[in-house]
């Protein structure tokens, strides 16, 4: 059975594929902040309904803002 088409090892059209691996690396960073975020207001809530330390439910409350701005931080 007959190729179709011949192969071709010339280089690829298009974007460079470290940009394709940066691009992937850093979507899966802002997704690990994203979730590290959410735990930590899971971790402020279990704390404020547990009528905690309200020093320590401001700070979980700070660092979940801090993961949500580094998530959302682009070309920096």
């Amino acid at each position: 059975m007959a190729l179709a088409e011949p192969l071709s090892f010339a280089e690829p059209v298009g974007p460079e594929p470290q940009d394709g691996r940066r691009a992937g690396v850093e979507c899966a960073a802002r997704d690990w902040l994203e979730t590290q975020a959410r735990v930590a207001g899971f971790w402020r809530d279990m704390v404020a309904d547990a009528d905690g330390d309200l020093a320590l439910v401001r700070a979980l409350e700070a660092h979940r803002e801090f993961l949500l701005a580094a998530a959302e931080s682009r070309g920096r």
